[in-house]
């Protein structure tokens, strides 16, 4: 009877032994099983995905979803064409996940193998720009003007600068990018890459103002610059027996004559002006009393400064030239000398007067 215990409890222990040896077998086969294989852990449904979303490089907190905006078509005037605001970038994900975008449905398909986070990037192909004008006008003397500008594309804005001032700097915000250009008086904008601001800056113009002399010297400069709308003055003087100077200049500026100043009373261009004196002449007028002048000599002469008139005369019959009275209406030195009347040391117009002798007298 003992013999058959001990026999029955071999057995069971025999069983048991089996058993737990093929229950440590198989769980070495299972972890044994590459992941890859492992249909539970293959399920993408089991990894969770993050999105964040960018607008031009600058997180946003909501999804980007695609928008139309209507602008005026600039081939056909008054015409309005409907545009895609956004345009798909580009994707990176964590955890080397990759995916593909589908830009008719305006989405993006992850294909999983690990939980990630996916930034989705997109750009604006719109972007609004301020211009301000600083001693400029805008169309329709506004203050300031916004335009669309699309990507890739450049857009003109007019402005002007007011009168005697000139384009002298163009700055915008955000990397935006202009030239001006001074003849069409239009700002081009030629890249913007996100939304901004740009202010165009007019400085008052500066002109160039030389002055040239004929029979005189410039007295100190002959070279000067002023802003538009300055007064410019040079001095100036005359040669010997010269005077009653001209000035004419040059791009439609005046020149005047002002205590002894060639005077540019405001400056609105660059200009030459030239000073013309001429030769100081005074007039000399003889009246004859009794008796004429020869047909050779003319009255009035004109006389340079500090010279000497001369006229010939012909006395009535029974008069001489000997012995008249000689008389000029301011201080002068007149003479007889033969029959020839001399003024000499002309200063001043004179009239002058003489009145022939009788030969009874």
């Amino acid at each position: 009877m003992k013999k058959k215990s001990n026999a029955f409890l071999y057995i069971v222990l025999f069983l048991f032994t089996v058993s737990l040896a093929g229950g440590v077998i198989g769980l070495m086969a299972d972890k044994m099983v590459p992941e890859s294989e492992n249909p539970a852990t293959n399920n993408s449904d089991d990894y969770k995905v993050t999105y964040k979303y960018y607008v031009d490089d600058v997180e946003v907190s909501t999804p980007v979803k695609q928008e139309e905006i209507e602008v005026t078509n600039e081939e056909f005037e008054g015409a309005v064409e409907k545009k895609e605001l956004y345009s798909y970038d580009k994707y990176t994900c964590t955890n080397n996940v990759e995916g593909t975008w589908n830009n008719d449905t305006w989405e993006f398909t992850p294909n999983l193998t690990s939980n990630t986070t996916c930034r989705l990037y997109f750009v604006k192909n719109f972007h609004n720009v301020t211009v301000l004008a600083v001693n400029g006008v805008l169309a329709d003397e506004v203050k300031q003007v916004t335009v669309n500008v699309e990507k890739d594309k450049n857009s003109q804005v007019d402005v002007s600068p007011i009168e005697g001032y000139k384009f002298t700097d163009g700055s915008c915000t955000n990397d935006i990018k202009t030239t001006y250009d001074q003849e069409t008086k239009k700002l081009v904008i030629t890249e913007a890459p996100k939304d901004g601001m740009c202010t165009v800056t007019f400085g008052i113009n500066e002109y160039k103002a030389e002055i040239k002399v004929s029979n005189g010297t410039i007295i100190g400069e002959d070279t000067k610059t002023g802003k538009y709308g300055d007064k410019i003055t040079f001095k100036t003087e005359a040669s010997t027996n010269y005077g009653s100077p001209v000035v004419d200049c040059t791009n439609n500026q005046e020149g005047k004559i002002v205590d002894d100043e060639i005077v540019i009373e405001g400056i609105t261009n660059d200009t030459v002006c030239t000073v013309q004196y001429g030769l100081i002449k005074f007039s000399v007028n003889l009246k004859v009393n009794n008796g004429t002048l020869l047909s050779e000599t003319s009255s009035p002469q004109y006389v340079i400064r500090g010279q000497k008139a001369s006229f010939g005369v012909s006395p009535n019959p029974g008069y001489q030239v000997t012995g008249s009275q000689l008389k000029c209406d301011k201080e002068a030195k007149i003479e007889a000398e033969g029959l020839t009347i001399l003024v000499y040391d002309v200063q001043s117009n004179l009239n002058c007067e003489v009145t022939l002798k009788a030969d009874s007298e």
